[in-house]
């Protein structure tokens, strides 16, 4: 059996004592780390993928921050979902042909995952913050089409029959920036912020602008 001579004891002593100091200074460092976390929604706007205009609909979402006491900046980490409403082109029957009237509705949604830097202000109980950050987005879009029957000389109206619904989804990076303001009610804070978002859509600059109001605990 081999007897620990006395070097091996003190390396093993210096050993010891460098793990105690490291593992005390990393509850000392998770114990400094502020976390929060908000929710949100509002409405949305977003540039059309399929035709010309802009969709609007509404965003939901939420948000991890993570920051160091009393420094002005700090990590968010967020998911958000938009929805946005069917937009709609149709077509209007001539007088001399009576038949089908083709319609076509197109729905969009938006996922994504964005990681940001935000810095902010204290002035007593009001916050105002701006953020800038990187993330992906998951772009889907559902277009229906729809055979709807039409008089000779009138516009074609609401869908009676589906006759073909296509999907189409595909994921890009993008970046966003954005401002907002959060005001301390008792232990939580309510929050109001505007963002904007730019990603490749179909070789294409793609925009999305939620305006979003929520909690932060």
């Amino acid at each position: 059996m081999r007897v620990l001579r006395r070097t091996d004891v003190t390396h093993l002593a210096v050993a010891i004592t460098l793990a105690l100091g490291a593992s005390g200074a990393s509850r000392t460092a998770g114990a400094q780390l502020d976390a929060h976390v908000s929710l949100a929604a509002g409405p949305t706007s977003a540039t059309s993928r399929t035709i010309e205009g802009t969709s609007h609909g509404w965003t939901g979402e939420a948000a991890l921050w993570l920051s160091v006491p009393h420094l002005p900046v700090a990590l968010r980490l967020d998911g958000s979902v938009a929805r946005f409403g069917e937009r709609r082109q149709s077509s209007f029957c001539l007088a001399i042909v009576a038949g089908p009237c083709p319609y076509t509705g197109y729905r969009d949604e938006t996922t994504a995952g964005t990681l940001s830097l935000t810095t902010s202000f204290h002035v007593s109980r009001v916050s105002p913050y701006a953020l800038v950050g990187v993330g992906a987005y998951r772009l889907a879009t559902t277009e229906t089409r729809y055979d709807l029957p039409c008089d000779p000389g009138y516009a074609c109206i609401l869908p009676a029959t589906t006759d073909l619904e296509h999907h189409d989804t595909t994921t890009r990076f993008g970046v966003s920036a954005g401002a907002g303001l959060a005001v301390r009610v008792w232990r939580a804070e309510l929050m109001t912020e505007v963002r904007y978002h730019s990603y490749s859509w179909h070789g294409h600059d793609g925009h999305m602008v939620p305006v979003t109001f929520g909690l932060r605990f």
